[in-house]
């Protein structure tokens, strides 16, 4: 499930606001929160990473 599953990201400088939802993304995988085929929807994922 692709909802509410990464932690919001502190305001930071555009590279590492990118590094940053990569590895959360990443790590989600990694983790079993997004599985293969979950939508990423992109606003969505921007209210959850803040």
């Amino acid at each position: 499930m692709v909802e509410n599953c990464l932690q919001p990201i502190e305001n930071e400088p555009y590279p590492q606001i990118r590094e940053k939802v990569y590895e959360r993304l990443r790590q989600a995988m990694i983790k079993g929160l997004l599985k293969p085929g979950d939508r990423l929807v992109e606003r969505k994922l921007a209210e959850q990473l803040g």
